[in-house]
């Protein structure tokens, strides 16, 4: 029976669900009952305003990766450290000996994003948000397995109704044939109690009117609403297992976003603080990057998915187009479904038990089965009744009276069937608590008012909060990359070369291997520089000269731009060089080391190179041709382009001894290509050597 001091608890709204069912619609429908209504466009129009709120979230994260890979794509010399390459010092900076503040604050603001997302992701794990909301959805998935239950339970109770209705059924046919009076005491006369024919006409009667024991509306009762409560209890606890937050997830977000902020913010403390650890650097850009970027991915995803849904939980809670109760819109769901129509006491049983026990909601269901018990009751009492008349008659003296008819069998029917009776009230009582209001309502206000309104719409936003502010900061960690690689002077290009100089005597031969892709700062190594020439200027801009010796790597193969910057040259893979040639193993000292030129990151460029006040031997002026600039100790190296080296020649007395000539005429010879066998010079080689033979 049902508990008439039962009171159904009130729903009270709370701060996040009126800020979420406020957000911005544009003019859109906030009644989440419209998904499913059959009206496309009602679905349409409350879907165009829920969405919005992800779609911005989303947006965000793609404008800012458009605008990652477009800075990137620019490279340094356009966005500097933007485009995730070395930060470069400025050269005045440099020159006046000024601080360049710039690298620290990036670092700061990269070390200070790291913390946040460290924070965030151990805060979000542990103490709110992420952590609330698995609680939650744990207490959840209770009530949803609870709901469940009473669809299986009832399924149960109702499965064994029917089968003891139709053992009744057969058990009151026997009985029925007994208590006739042609069956019971044909030949008792006057002689028969007056009080046991009362009770056995009265008891026939009441077992004609028992039909079929209910048995019709067990089976109703299971088809139409413990079925259904059991199928949509089922995809309600499948959906909370598949959409809910499992551990695992926590130590996953905590792990994967704690140990990749940690380790960058190791290497930039390092490069910033102390030495560059090569090994780090190279650990964090090309591992730790790419996976931190595949969880942004994910993480952005999330964050607007979970926007859109903690929107649509606030409408389901703010009541749709009714006055802020859920029960407004699982109503207004209800109607704009099919269970109506499909399974109309599934719809009353739901107006019963969201309407709160409401005593003016009818439920035929209740009161189908409350008539049902007590009518049984009424029968097993007149059972009873007859069972107590014949004990006290005694069976002899009913045999006696009724010629001899033993009565042994009746009497024990009679105890069968109030059993059997007996156990069906039983279970019809069951049946009924389990549909109570109580009991259904209890459990509905568990999973909505509590869970599904008051504790998921507060921990959601706290996780989303929390996700945003590691995503958010996750990004300016991407964005502000550079901050772990060594911040290098503006013009200097460091290229991956080793150097052994053991020994520092200039004639000594140093080992040179590695790979090159462009050319080195002049500014970085002033005896570089271009002397001035009062003859002829260099001009870095004009790209419409001619010069004489060609870039070699080093071999004579004229196959990239290789120089030498220093001995001790490191550069990261982040550095930003391009199209890179290979630089083959060579040996030369230290005074054999030539230095590139500011033109020298012009492909396949020609060189004209003019010997003043210098008397360079023969290996050491193919040395300096080679490398297309000047050689280190040689500092009056001038490089110029061809039609200035033409007036230069003319005017610039150059100073050589005589046992020096033909050792210089010789490296002219092997620079324009050399003689023939026969000592003849093709046409273009010795136009070009007599035209430069002017010592």
């Amino acid at each position: 029976m049902a508990d008439p001091n039962y009171i159904s608890p009130e729903y009270v709204t709370n701060a996040f669900v009126k800020a979420f069912s406020n957000v911005p619609r544009f003019g859109h429908l906030s009644d989440l009952s419209l998904i499913l209504s059959t009206d496309q466009s009602l679905r349409s129009n409350y879907i165009l305003g829920t969405v919005f709120v992800g779609c911005l979230l989303a947006a965000i994260f793609l404008f800012w990766s458009i605008l990652l890979v477009i800075f990137t794509c620019f490279g340094p010399s356009k966005v500097g450290f933007l485009s995730g390459f070395q930060m470069k010092r400025p050269m005045e900076k440099r020159e006046t000996g000024q601080k360049y503040r710039m690298p620290a604050v990036i670092r700061s603001f990269f070390l200070c994003s790291c913390m946040v997302v460290m924070a965030m992701a151990v805060l979000s794990t542990f103490v709110f948000g992420f952590k609330d909301l698995r609680d939650a959805s744990d207490r959840l998935l209770v009530s949803v397995q609870q709901f469940e239950t009473v669809g299986v339970e009832g399924r149960d109770m109702t499965r064994g109704l029917i089968d003891l209705s139709v053992d009744s059924a057969n058990l009151r046919d026997l009985m029925v044939d007994e208590l006739r009076m042609d069956q019971f005491c044909a030949s008792a006369g006057g002689g028969m109690d007056p009080n046991i024919n009362i009770l056995r006409n009265n008891l026939t009667q009441s077992l004609y009117e028992r039909d079929d024991f209910g048995g019709d509306m067990f089976i109703a009762t299971r088809m139409d609403i413990f079925d259904e409560v059991q199928s949509y209890g089922s995809e309600m606890e499948s959906a909370v297992k598949a959409y809910g937050i499992k551990t695992w997830y926590l130590w996953f977000i905590c792990a994967s976003f704690t140990s990749i902020a940690f380790f960058m913010m190791v290497g930039t403390m390092c490069t910033s603080f102390w030495k560059p650890m090569e090994s780090l650097t190279c650990f964090n850009t090309w591992f730790l990057l790419p996976i931190l970027l595949v969880l942004l991915t994910l993480a952005w995803s999330l964050v607007s998915v979970m926007a859109v849904g903690v929107v649509m939980n606030a409408d389901f809670c703010s009541g749709g187009s009714g006055a802020g109760s859920p029960d407004a819109t699982v109503l207004e769901m209800v109607e704009q479904s099919s269970i109506k129509a499909q399974t109309p006491r599934l719809d009353e049983a739901i107006h019963y038990w969201v309407d709160g026990c409401d005593s003016s909601s009818t439920f035929s269901e209740k009161v189908l089965i409350q008539e049902y018990t007590s009518s049984m009751n009424t029968t097993v009492t007149l059972l009873g009744s007859l069972a107590s008349a014949m004990d006290r008659a005694g069976l002899s003296n009913l045999s006696e009276t009724c010629g001899g008819k033993d009565f042994t069998a009746t009497r024990a029917y009679l105890d069968l069937m109030a059993q059997d009776y007996n156990e069906l009230i039983t279970n019809a009582t069951v049946t009924e608590k389990l549909l109570s209001c109580e009991n259904i309502n209890s459990i509905y206000s568990d999973i909505v008012y509590d869970e599904l309104c008051t504790e998921i719409p507060e921990a959601s936003a706290w996780a989303v909060g929390m996700l945003l502010a590691i995503s958010f900061f996750a990004m300016w960690m991407v964005t502000l990359r550079s901050a772990w690689l060594e911040t290098i002077d503006n013009g200097e290009i460091v290229i991956p070369m080793n150097i052994n100089v053991d020994n520092q005597d200039p004639e000594q031969p140093l080992e040179v291997s590695g790979s090159s892709s462009s050319g080195f700062s002049q500014s970085n190594y002033p005896h570089t520089q271009p002397q001035d020439n009062d003859n002829a200027a260099l001009d870095n801009s004009d790209d419409d000269y001619e010069e004489l010796i060609q870039t070699s790597d080093g071999n004579g193969n004229g196959s990239g731009n290789v120089g030498v910057a220093r001995e001790d040259v490191t550069t990261p893979s982040s550095a930003g060089l391009s199209g890179e040639s290979t630089l083959s193993p060579m040996t030369m000292t230290q005074s054999e080391i030539g230095l590139s030129n500011v033109n020298a990151h012009k492909s396949q460029s020609q060189r004209a190179v003019a010997f003043k006040d210098q008397e360079p031997s023969r290996s050491e002026l193919a040395s300096a041709t080679q490398s297309s600039g000047s050689g280190r100790g040689y500092d009056n190296v001038d490089v110029q382009p061809m039609d200035d080296l033409h007036e230069a020649a003319e005017s610039t007395e150059l100073h050589f001894e005589d046992d020096d000539t033909d050792n210089l005429e010789q490296a002219f010879d092997d620079m324009l290509g050399g003689s023939d066998d026969d000592g003849s010079y093709n046409s273009a080689s010795y136009n070009e050597k007599n035209n430069y033979k002017t010592w």
